[in-house]
């Protein structure tokens, strides 16, 4: 990954003491407030503030990574 504030959903999950799965079904179902409270207070206000700004999102949605999200929950 070439952005270091890009993280694997993997790492993610490791991080907040969740599974990978569970990170893929709340951001397939919009319903990511499921796991803000496995988030810490500054870990949620950096995900909320880049989630609010178009720019910052259409950048990180348009990184490989996120693609490969994307192709995988396309297909489920």
């Amino acid at each position: 990954m070439n952005d270091p504030k890009i993280i694997s959903t993997k790492k993610l999950a490791q991080q907040i003491g969740t599974s990978e799965e569970e990170i893929i079904s709340a951001a397939k179902s919009g319903d990511l407030g499921r796991i803000f409270p496995k988030l810490s207070q500054s870990q949620a206000q950096q995900i909320k503030k880049l989630l609010s700004d178009e720019a910052s999102a259409k950048k990180l949605l348009a990184t490989p990574e996120a693609q490969a999200i994307i192709r995988k929950l396309s297909k489920k």
